[in-house]
Formats: structure tokens, C-alpha cells, sequence
């Protein structure tokens, strides 16, 4: 399909994106991420931050394209996502720090004690069963999103990083990610590892 001109409505984005065409997407990143990045660069004053704070917006962009569709002030919805984003990172940040000056051992002690209650013969079946699905599942994907997967769960590389190695546009790389972790949490449901969301169909 022919890329979007520029004036069309988010809306309009969201349904083609919705329909199958990541053009949607595409236009959605490119009308937003330049700006978005710039503010969340200015909030995490580092850029490795702003650009996984990036990446996490526009994930949970696509995760809510569905009820998206009609919202009146779409830069407002991602604005708002990205300052929520920016503030977790700082609760986060201050919980760590607290815990370090109250106890710097406990941490420590903790991984040790858990280390070994993972290796009871219950948990070793639970790590198994999970393991088995997580292949089957990584197995089923299509190529391009099973690299996506691969690269940013065992690797831990930023999704810009990721983009750069497989010569993939950004968004795409995000777009393959969330469908990769669709696949996931749909496969984990289906085996009654986690509940369905309450008043979601699960795709």
C-alpha cells in the first residue's frame, strides 16, 4: 500500500495499522518520535533511557491501537503514556537507591536464598514446562520476529541497536517485538499459566 500523506488523522493511522498494513505504524512513529524522544531525553537526561523510554511508548501505542482509533488528542495519549513512563523509571530509581543504603547485603542474601529455593524439584518441573513452551512458541514465529525476540530477550540490546543490526526501520522493529510478545502471552494463557485480561479478547 502507498505510505499515508501527511495530514492524515491519527485515527485513520491506527485503523490502517489495525488492518495490517504497518504503514500505519510507520507514520504514526515518524509524526511523534522525533518530538517524544526530545522530551524524554530532557526528563531521564540520558539517551540510552529516553530511547527505551522511546520504544515502550510506541509498544504500548500498538498494544492500545484498538480503542485508540476514535480518541480526540492522540499526542496527548502518548505524552501522557511517555511522562507516566519517565516517572515509574524515577520510583524505580529511588526504591533502588533506598534499599541500597538501608540494607546493601540484603540483595545479595536474597539472590543466595532464592537461588536455592529454585532448585527444588518443583521448581525445576515449573522451569521445564515453561521452557518447553517458550521453544515451541520462539519455534512457531516467523523469522523476522523470532530474531526481534531473540535480540532484545537474550541479548538485552536496545530496540535502536536492534533496528541498526537487522537494517530495520525502528517501528518495525517495535511492531515485530509486540507481536513476538503477543504470541508469548497468548501461549501462556492457552496453557494456564497466566488469566486472559478481564473484558479483553485475547488475538
Amino acid at each position: 500500500m502507498p505510505s499515508p500523506p501527511p495530514t492524515t488523522p491519527d485515527g485513520t493511522l491506527l485503523a490502517r495499522y489495525l488492518s495490517g498494513d504497518r504503514k500505519g505504524a510507520e507514520a504514526i512513529f515518524a509524526r511523534y518520535g522525533a518530538s517524544l524522544l526530545v522530551y524524554l531525553r530532557r526528563r531521564l537526561g540520558r539517551r540510552d533511557l529516553a530511547e527505551d523510554g522511546l520504544q515502550e511508548t510506541f509498544c504500548r501505542l500498538l498494544e492500545s491501537a484498538g480503542r485508540l482509533v476514535h480518541h480526540p488528542k492522540l499526542e496527548a495519549w502518548i505524552f501522557a503514556v511517555a511522562r507516566n513512563i519517565c516517572a515509574d523509571a524515577y520510583r524505580l530509581r529511588r526504591r533502588a537507591e533506598a534499599a541500597a543504603d538501608r540494607a546493601p547485603g540484603l540483595a545479595r542474601g536474597a539472590s543466595r536464598f532464592c537461588e536455592s529455593e529454585a532448585n527444588g524439584p518443583d521448581r525445576n518441573l515449573e522451569r521445564l514446562e515453561l521452557n518447553r513452551i517458550l521453544r515451541r512458541v520462539i519455534t512457531e514465529m516467523p523469522p523476522p520476529e523470532r530474531e526481534v525476540f531473540l535480540l532484545r530477550t537474550e541479548r538485552a540490546l536496545p530496540f535502536r541497536a536492534i533496528s541498526e543490526q537487522t537494517g530495520a526501520p525502528l517501528n518495525t522493529v517495535l511492531s515485530r517485538m509486540h507481536r513476538a510478545l503477543k504470541r508469548v502471552r497468548r501461549a501462556l494463557i492457552d496453557e494456564g499459566w497466566i488469566g486472559a485480561p478481564r473484558g479483553r479478547r485475547v488475538e
